[in-house]
């Protein structure tokens, strides 16, 4: 597979990533030619402007170090012409033809410890309630972050398949289990999936997402419950079993203890049993 054709879950490991807004490439130590020709290890084929052979990324565990291949229109970085080899910087900006790129690391999970840091702000203007007290926030260099705002905007833009291209290879990586994926990435994950599942009207992302909060025993914040009930009322098809499966180990576990969970449930089962699932009855209140 070249490494064009990478996403996250193709290379969990590379220490580097270039991200436009039409690809993500993870960057694993080696030699890496970009131009329109068909053997270019990141092909630009469509871009008149780029030549067949562009531009070489040499990378290594701990830089990325660019050089033109003596190209037509030139290869800039950061708004200036690359003219000898020259080391990329994380967060720089590399344009080749008309598309550009970023370059980000994913650096290594840190340690668990206590922290106030609260989880970063996410659209639609609600919080998360279902966040643990004892992690913290991980809004830098995880892979979630990393593409958010690009599929955010495509998704605002109905690009449906170049959202897909981002969060399909996202998930894959993610079930890998690469790095432990607190309470503020799995709501941004959720939000990602329920409204690609509403823009796209594909129910395999709602039950991704219902899957994933079922097998890690967690409750769903307000965010993903609000576009969750959306997407239901909406009729996206989705696994009916495998929502009463979570339905029924929210009430088992206790999960929706206090106001705000049992209101979030409330939501999802009236949702629910609009669609005609067998809706789980919720615990029997104890006197």
């Amino acid at each position: 597979m070249s490494a064009h054709e990478q996403g996250f879950g193709a290379a969990p490991n590379a220490p580097f990533w270039l991200v436009s807004e039409l690809r993500s490439v993870g960057l694993v130590p080696g030699r890496y030619v970009l131009g329109r020709a068909a053997d270019a290890d990141i092909q630009l084929a469509d871009d008149p402007n780029v030549s067949r052979r562009h531009v070489r990324l040499v990378v290594s565990n701990d830089a990325v170090e660019i050089e033109d291949l003596g190209s037509s229109n030139g290869t800039w970085l950061d708004g200036k012409l690359v003219q000898h080899p020259l080391r990329m910087p994380v967060g720089g900006k590399l344009r080749v033809g008309a598309e550009e790129f970023e370059l980000r690391r994913l650096r290594p999970p840190r340690r668990r410890r206590q922290s106030a840091t609260t989880s970063p702000e996410i659209p639609l203007g609600r919080s998360v309630v279902a966040a643990d007290d004892d992690e913290t926030s991980t809004r830098e260099d995880t892979p979630v972050d990393m593409v958010y705002d690009q599929v955010i905007g495509l998704l605002d833009a109905r690009r449906v398949d170049d959202a897909r291209r981002f969060v399909d290879p996202l998930l894959g990586l993610l079930e890998l289990g690469h790095r432990p994926l607190q309470a503020a990435a799995l709501d941004r994950v959720g939000i990602l999936t329920l409204r690609l599942a509403e823009v796209s009207g594909e129910g395999r992302y709602v039950d991704w997402i219902i899957n994933e909060h079922r097998r890690r025993g967690r409750l769903v914040s307000s965010t993903t419950a609000e576009l969750l009930e959306r997407v239901l009322f909406a009729g996206v098809p989705v696994d009916g079993l495998g929502l009463e499966s979570y339905l029924s180990l929210v009430s088992e576990l206790g999960l929706a203890s206090g106001t705000p969970g049992d209101e979030l449930v409330r939501r999802i089962r009236g949702a629910s049993a609009q669609r005609g699932f067998t809706v789980p009855s919720p615990p029997p209140e104890e006197h």
